[in-house]
């Protein structure tokens, strides 16, 4: 299509197809690899152009926004992009997914001066920014604002600092399982792809995983986790019996999950099996 049209569509991705209707009319417009569904709909006459047209717009207005915040947040104008995300919450009031998303950018759009200048180097500057951002901050929010403290802390090689954090979060009453259970996942990652992590962050995860475990015995996630991080620690039959908790109480974890313990499972019974 000559690019008139595709500005016209509001497209500039490459490829791009249009589906016309037997009317003559557009009735869809989207990638190649998505328009099965949607063609065979409009060939059988059971294709609703209001509700794509509905959903399309939606879709044109999110990435507006994306590209809008995106620019103001190049520019440092953090109170514009704010703003911005403000008037979107207003427009789309009743959706509560987009809201949860516009709610996700509102944090990044908070947070991102603040990663800035840990990237540049100032890095008692980027946690001096976090720590005010949780002065006023809301709880689901202070739960992302200590995760990202604890990773600059890691990755800056704080890491008295970072293991006192950890604990910190540890103690709190009552006990934060689920980001617990983020954060020693998080080390078990660095661990498992950078053997040089220090083992006082490793023993810190493992025994904040231990309290999360302790906190919530029947969830398959800090189960899994803890798993992960004593058979780290070189304790195959613990892990085992952990990763088999871990698989027995796995049917409300996530499909995707489920099927990583399993295999995480196999592994560990498979390791167990060659030391016989």
């Amino acid at each position: 299509f000559p690019s008139h049209d595709m500005e016209a569509a509001g497209q500039n991705g490459i490829p791009t197809c249009f589906i016309v209707g037997k009317t003559g009319v557009v009735e869809w417009i989207g990638h190649p690899m998505e328009m099965d569904q949607p063609l065979d709909q409009v060939v059988e006459d059971k294709w609703d152009r209001d509700a794509f047209l509905e959903q399309f717009r939606k879709s044109q207005e999110r990435s507006l926004l994306m590209t809008r915040l995106g620019g103001l947040v190049r520019a440092g104008k953090t109170s514009e992009a704010l703003a911005a995300v403000e008037e979107a919450k207003k427009a789309n009031a009743g959706d509560q997914a987009y809201l949860a998303m516009l709610d996700r950018l509102s944090f990044q759009v908070q947070v991102q001066p603040a990663i800035q200048q840990v990237q540049r180097g100032k890095v008692d500057e980027g946690l001096a920014a976090i720590e005010k951002l949780q002065e006023q901050a809301s709880e689901p929010m202070q739960v992302q604002l200590r995760s990202l403290k604890f990773r600059v802390l890691l990755s800056t090689e704080r890491t008295e600092a970072a293991i006192a954090l950890l604990e910190s979060i540890a103690a709190r009453e009552p006990v934060p399982s689920d980001e617990l259970n983020e954060i020693a996942w998080s080390v078990y990652e660095l661990a498992r792809n950078q053997p040089v992590t220090p083992k006082a962050v490793i023993s810190a995860a493992t025994a904040a995983a231990e309290k999360a475990v302790g906190a919530d015995p029947e969830n398959a996630m800090v189960l899994d986790t803890l798993a992960h991080l004593v058979h780290l620690g070189g304790d195959l039959d613990r892990a085992l019996t952990l990763q088999e908790s871990a698989v027995k109480n796995s049917a409300k974890a996530p499909p995707a999950n489920a099927a990583q313990m399993q295999q995480f499972l196999d592994q560990l019974q498979q390791e167990k099996s060659g030391q016989k």
